[in-house]
């Protein structure tokens, strides 16, 4: 039975909404400031029009009333931007906040198929992208407003110079409209590859080590260069496409301002426009070649805006990046068993996705019928996918097996046999393509996410270790565990001659990824942390490839002292499990043999082949 869990999708505007007291007061404010500085502009040119006529007195309180709107254009930018900050810290940070929980449940398999650069940078930069664009997007609106309006006043001085303005401006408009069309392609493409850097840079930091140990500066350097020179490419297309265009847009500007300033001397001349409103226009010349420049920023910092909503989007957008999803059957902790079976389990990576959904990134998103056209693409995989019509890169196939409640197994086998695979299918990090995976007889479909991840430890081979203290990782695990809990822990998992040893023992911060710590050293505190959860299945998948023999020896006696747990073990070094009461032998994605290690010793040839290899080494 599923849970029925209420589909997550992303709205800029939900959050706009839920601050909408303070983003109309905002508005407010700033329409205030915009409409102050039109009316100053107008008193400004009633003055010039005063001073033609030799009327200074009523001149110097035209110029007053400007100055006194000048002053409340002034306060109110103030209080417009104070709100502004407000809301971009508070808008901000609920948006990372959702991007985080969303992160928390897309299925470990996207996380496969997709750089870490690209996760990264749109929780960390989009939005502030987003958010942070609004003001200007909404200055840039409100100026164009304001030239709208001195364009209007312009009219009412002389209609055949404001209507040429306005037809040079929609002309123009419509040249800055096809401009972005290409300036949003371009953008989207440049934000692809930044992901691309993010994504080096985060491996060449946390890989430090071993780029040294293995002296890999040089081709990391070849490799950041290749990255670079892509990003390179990137920019300096986006920039030449907008300095063309950009060019293109002012010559035409420039001509027509010379042709305006000749044609308002000739009305000038022939007694059709008055000496106050040639000086106006002279004045406000800039203002309109700025009001299509600003037309033109308006649209781009609107196609900035969307593009990161868009890469947003797609995070919430199940068939891009697929959540994980639960039943609504709950074991309690002291009936959970810990029994798994296999059934007929078939499973595979979707290969073919990726491609497709690559297009999604380009230009679909300014194009509505493209768009359509793209999901319908989607909707018909997905359907060939459920009716078995698409070829998938199948690791498991029709693998059945159980795993009695209580008893430690081990999984052997060559690389890319399908071993680490099994593991993540047991906790439901993937889902089966076809037959079931059981615990305690009931589907991993079925139960309930407090119910698996409660109840299933895994760790890892490349286990991470949080930038904290030692025992503030361990108490992730088990938030109410006790000093003597931790103490065991640690003593169990080999680890606490070493931290007795360190200055601040427990309380020593360990750095991101366990920095301060050897690879042994994170494998153990791992298996400490996993040992202190106390859960029924525990799951090690290579988890003491990095131990010396000594460590290895003093982990193996534990584990085999854990009483009533299902212990699953993947392990390259045979000797490892050579007391697990059942090892399955795994070969391309297939069972072929099974037993204990005497028995599969002595009957498996290529079992024997393997564990002698393995010592002579």
């Amino acid at each position: 039975m599923k849970d029925k869990q209420k589909k997550k999708t992303f709205s800029f505007m939900s959050y706009i909404w839920k601050h909408k007291f303070l983003f109309l007061l905002y508005l407010l404010f700033t329409a205030a400031f915009f409409t102050v500085h039109v009316v100053a502009t107008v008193y400004s040119a009633n003055a010039l029009a005063l001073l033609t006529t030799g009327n200074y007195d009523e001149m110097l309180w035209q110029f007053g009333y400007a100055f006194i709107c000048i002053m409340a254009a002034q306060i109110s930018s103030f209080v417009s931007n104070y709100i502004y900050a407000s809301l971009v810290r508070d808008i901000a940070t609920e948006m990372r906040n959702d991007l985080t929980d969303r992160i928390f449940v897309i299925s470990s398999k996207s996380f496969n198929q997709n750089s870490t650069g690209m996760f990264v940078s749109r929780i960390s930069t989009s939005p502030n992208e987003i958010i942070g664009r609004i003001a200007d997007f909404i200055d840039i609106i409100g100026g164009v407003f304001s030239t709208i309006a001195i364009v209007f006043y312009i009219m009412f001085l002389n209609l055949y110079i404001g209507l040429i303005i306005i037809g040079v401006i929609l002309i123009l408009s419509v040249f800055e409209y096809f401009k972005v069309k290409i300036y949003a392609k371009n953008k989207i493409k440049t934000k692809k590859v930044h992901d691309n850097i993010i994504s080096l840079s985060n491996e060449i930091v946390r890989s430090e080590k071993d780029i040294k140990s293995l002296n890999l500066q040089e081709k990391l350097k070849d490799v950041s260069v290749e990255t670079y020179d892509n990003y390179k490419k990137a920019l300096f297309k986006e920039y030449t496409t907008n300095m063309c265009f950009w060019s293109a847009r002012r010559t035409i500007l420039e001509i027509f301002i010379f042709g305006l300033v000749i044609f308002s001397l000739y009305l000038l001349e022939n007694g059709f426009l008055a000496l106050s409103a040639m000086l106006y226009i002279f004045m406000n010349r800039s203002a309109f070649s700025n009001v299509v420049w600003a037309f033109g920023q308006a649209i781009s910092i609107w196609a900035d805006m969307r593009v990161e909503t868009f890469r947003i989007k797609e995070l919430f957008n199940d068939e891009n990046y697929p959540i994980e999803r639960f039943g609504n059957i709950k074991i309690e902790k002291d009936k959970f068993n810990g029994k798994i079976t296999f059934k007929h389990v078939y499973f595979g990576y979707d290969d073919y996705v990726d491609k497709k959904l690559e297009n999604l990134n380009k230009e679909v998103f300014l194009s509505r019928k493209k768009r359509k056209m793209f999901l319908k693409r989607i909707e018909q995989l997905e359907k060939d996918k459920k009716e078995g019509k698409l070829q998938k890169n199948m690791i498991i196939k029709n693998m059945s097996f159980i795993i009695p409640a209580g008893k430690t197994v081990a999984f052997v086998g060559r690389s890319g046999s399908g071993k680490s695979t099994i593991l993540s299918l047991i906790p439901k990090l993937y889902e089966v393509d076809k037959g079931s995976v059981n615990i305690d007889g009931i589907n991993v479909n079925d139960l309930s996410k407090e119910t698996l991840r409660e109840n299933i430890s895994l760790v890892n081979q490349f286990p991470y270790i949080f930038n904290a203290s030692i025992k503030e990782n361990l108490l992730m695990a088990n938030k109410d565990a006790t000093d003597d809990m931790i103490q065991d822990a640690l003593k169990r998992a080999s680890l606490l001659e070493f931290v007795d040893a360190l200055p601040n023992k427990i309380d020593t911060k360990v750095g991101e990824n366990g920095i301060k710590l050897s690879g042994g050293q994170k494998q153990r505190l791992a298996i400490a942390r996993a040992l202190l959860k106390n859960s029924k299945i525990i799951i090690f998948d290579e988890s003491t490839s990095s131990l010396d023999n000594f460590a290895q020896e003093d982990v193996r006696k534990s584990i085999e002292e854990l009483k009533n747990k299902t212990v699953v073990i993947v392990a390259h070094r045979l000797s490892t499990i050579k007391h697990a009461d059942i090892i399955f032998f795994i070969e391309e994605g297939n069972i072929i043999d099974k037993g204990t290690f005497d028995e599969l010793f002595n009957k498996n040839e290529k079992f024997r082949d393997m564990f002698v290899a393995e010592n002579l080494k």
